[in-house]
Parts: structure tokens; sequence; C-alpha cells
């Protein structure tokens, strides 16, 4: 069953039909590498294996790493 959340990337909003149950499921669906984000669930910060409810917020903060 699909549901509706609203993903943050950036400057960016959109709703998003997500068909996966957990935050990590939503990431591979979108091809987004783990390693890369910092994860917030309705403004808390969040694991990847939480489960993800209709209308939830999720906001994706790119992490940058110099070496």
């Amino acid at each position: 069953m699909k549901k509706k959340i609203i993903l943050l990337t950036g400057n960016k909003k959109e709703n998003v039909l997500f068909e996966g149950r957990t935050i990590l499921d939503l990431l591979r669906e979108r091809k987004i590498n783990l390693q890369t984000v910092l994860i917030k669930k309705n403004n808390e910060f969040a694991t990847e294996d939480e489960i993800l409810n209709k209308g939830d917020v999720v906001e994706l903060i790119s992490v940058v790493s110099k070496g």
C-alpha cells in the first residue's frame, strides 16, 4: 500500500507516494546513499530503520566531507 509523505532535500519540498516501509526503503527507492545524508523525521533525528507513516515529513540533510 502506498503512503504519501513529504520529502525535504536542500531547498526542495515534494510530496512522495512511497511503497516501502522504512526510511532505508525510501532511500533505496530514491537511489540515495545512506552514508551521504543525515535524516530527520518529523523534525527529530532518525535512523534508517524507522517506519514511515502516511503524512510523515522526512528531511535529508546532505553531509559534505573533505578528506
